[in-house]
């Protein structure tokens, strides 16, 4: 039929560049396989790994890489002046989630990421 997405999924830690698709009325044919990684949890972006520095908030996930994430953190979500530029979001800061940058929440995500840092040395 036409018009219609086949997909094949790999796992592992590098899918093939090119896989062979074929569809229900028996056409073979290569494709280029692209990434994309649907993620339920925090994990690191190019191995796929869990990540250790990672705390429960509400529901959420706080996460970070390492040390110096954590103190990005701690400066982004305890500032008190927000400057953003009118239609930008390019900024890691402006694209954290709302809960995140919620200003009832910052007391609660300070504490959390003290308790990572003591954690992660």
């Amino acid at each position: 039929m036409w018009g219609q997405w086949l997909e094949r999924r790999f796992s592992g830690p590098r899918p093939p560049q090119v896989a062979l698709m074929a569809c229900t009325c028996g056409f073979e044919f290569d494709e280029d396989v692209t990434m994309e990684r649907i993620a339920t949890r925090p994990v690191d972006p190019v191995f796929g790994l869990d990540l250790w520095v990672t705390a429960p908030f509400k529901g959420e996930v706080v996460w970070a890489y390492n040390v110096a994430h954590l103190r990005f953190l701690r400066e982004v979500v305890g500032a008190d002046l927000r400057e953003r530029v009118p239609n930008r979001n390019s900024s890691l800061a402006s694209r954290r989630p709302g809960w995140m940058k919620a200003a009832k929440n910052r007391a609660a995500l300070l504490s959390i990421i003290d308790d990572l840092e003591e954690r992660s040395g």
